[in-house]
């Protein structure tokens, strides 16, 4: 992950609790700085379908990549999109997963955004990404779901406080009870490594 970051160009913020932990090292960060996939993607769709843009999404089980694209194509008529799911094998030089850099080669897409999940997104996308058309390449996670209505899209006004992960804690509870409940708590030594690197204690 920190090499994969490293070789980013940009790194945003798609989560409040990261907005609350910069805060209390001393970072100016408001809700503000808060970004994610649901916030950008369909207001930057009319300027994909103007600047002819060609968009990928990769990621997902069967078929919701392609109904997420054909959700978005009948929202922006003229836009240039195509999904391919997520369940192939990555380890690189894999038969499926050489079919798949195939087919993202062959599309070159501008704008190719990865909902695998976290980490098996970042891992493909760093074990690949000298292979991949040059392009913007984005690690969304499970976007493609909010498209489709697979996951709930949480109200704003849940959203704004940052308490979307209990929306999808009681969704998805089989599959976000450890990234919620559990996961935390191992961040925490890195937290108070930070502070204590930060403020010199």
């Amino acid at each position: 992950m920190r090499t994969l970051y490293a070789r980013a160009r940009y790194v945003f913020i798609d989560g409040m609790p990261l907005i609350l932990a910069g805060r209390l090292l001393g970072y100016p960060l408001t809700r503000d700085h808060r970004m994610t996939s649901i916030d950008w993607l369909r207001p930057m769709l009319p300027d994909a379908v103007k600047q002819g843009w060609r968009l990928m999404m990769l990621g997902s089980r069967p078929g919701v990549a392609e109904r997420a694209a054909a959700i978005l194509r009948a929202e922006f008529p003229g836009l240039n999109i195509k999904g391919l799911h997520g369940y192939f094998d990555p380890t690189p030089g894999s038969e499926s997963g050489e079919a798949v850099l195939a087919s993202v080669r062959d599309y070159r897409p501008h704008l190719l955004c990865v909902g695998m999940g976290m980490p098996r997104q970042e891992h493909w996308i760093e074990d690949h990404l000298d292979r991949l058309p040059s392009g913007v390449i984005l690690n969304l996670g499970g976007f493609m779901e909010l498209i489709t209505g697979e996951l709930p899209v949480p109200p704003r006004w849940i959203s704004r406080p940052g308490l979307e992960w209990e929306v999808r804690l009681l969704s998805r509870s089989r599959r976000a009870w450890r990234r919620y409940l559990w996961e935390p708590w191992f961040l925490l030594p890195l937290f108070l490594r930070d502070v204590r690197t930060r403020f010199g204690r």
